[in-house]
């Protein structure tokens, strides 16, 4: 499947013209004019990514940046500008764009090279964020799995019914935390202690 690369330009024969380099590199390209358009292409077509000019025809690339932020799941987003200047820049990254880049002479014929590179700097830290999450993930199911261990070390049903309560995010958490409490079952029960300390 072709990604699919929303290109947001102010003038429309740039903004056509980057479709049709686009869409010769094999890419799928669809053009917008302004930040409202693009917003709405961004909802109903959700783009692997989006090319957006400072200067737009209404409004400018800050404003569909903030408008991007509403989306549950924004798209990663790059602004061009011939005219940067820092503080600009500096807008757009605080406002998630993925890069900010200078419109260079050679814009349109590096532009499929400046795609592919956007792309994988994309699914890098997608990839590096879900590692992160799953991490965290585990480190609480850990978590809760100890302390079932300590308050329900000889009552094994207990345990499980405790953990039937718990909702992971993650179907796969789910499994590998009940799978350990499954393990634990076979293993041979602790002498139980009640509050004074005596063995019962």
């Amino acid at each position: 499947m072709r990604n699919l690369i929303l290109v947001v330009e102010g003038s429309r024969i740039m903004g056509r013209a980057a479709c049709d380099v686009l869409r010769a590199a094999g890419f799928e390209a669809i053009f917008q004019l302004s930040a409202t358009e693009a917003f709405i292409a961004c909802q109903e077509r959700r783009p692997d990514l989006v090319l957006t000019e400072y200067r737009l025809a209404e409004e400018d690339g800050l404003d569909l940046l903030k408008k991007l932020r509403r989306l549950k799941e924004a798209p990663p987003a790059v602004m061009i500008s011939a005219l940067g200047t820092e503080e600009t820049a500096a807008q757009a990254i605080g406002l998630g764009a993925l890069n900010y880049r200078l419109e260079a002479a050679d814009y349109l014929e590096e532009l499929p090279t400046l795609v592919l590179a956007e792309l994988d700097v994309w699914r890098s830290r997608k990839n590096e964020r879900e590692k992160r999450l799953k991490q965290s993930g585990f480190e609480a199911q850990n978590e809760i799995a100890r302390w079932l261990d300590q308050h329900f070390k000889n009552n094994w049903s207990a345990s499980f019914g405790a953990l039937n309560q718990i909702a992971f995010k993650n179907a796969a958490q789910d499994d590998e935390c009940r799978k350990s409490f499954a393990d634990r079952r076979t293993e041979p029960p602790h002498t139980a202690r009640d509050i004074s300390g005596k063995r019962s």
